[in-house]
């Protein structure tokens, strides 16, 4: 899967850190939905991601720094 698109679901819960998994991921929106807790970690591992956007997701705390091995990262919301 390259692309996934969740937006405007009004999912809950947390972000699971098995999302990390998806390693082939180019496109993630997350966009208005009420997660709770905040961005795993994982997230890192998504080396391939170009475009991110965690609009209106509720997410809270700190962006963790794994974020930093995103290189191809040229959208974030």
């Amino acid at each position: 899967m390259e692309e996934l698109s969740l937006s405007d679901n009004l999912l809950t819960g947390e972000l699971p850190s098995s999302m990390g998994a998806m390693t082939n991921l180019r496109s993630l929106d997350l966009n208005d939905n009420n997660f709770t807790g905040s961005i795993p970690a994982s997230i890192g591992s998504l080396k391939s991601l170009t475009y991110l956007n965690l609009c209106l997701t509720n997410l809270a705390g700190t962006i963790p720094t794994t974020i930093t091995k995103l290189r191809h990262l040229s959208h974030l919301e």
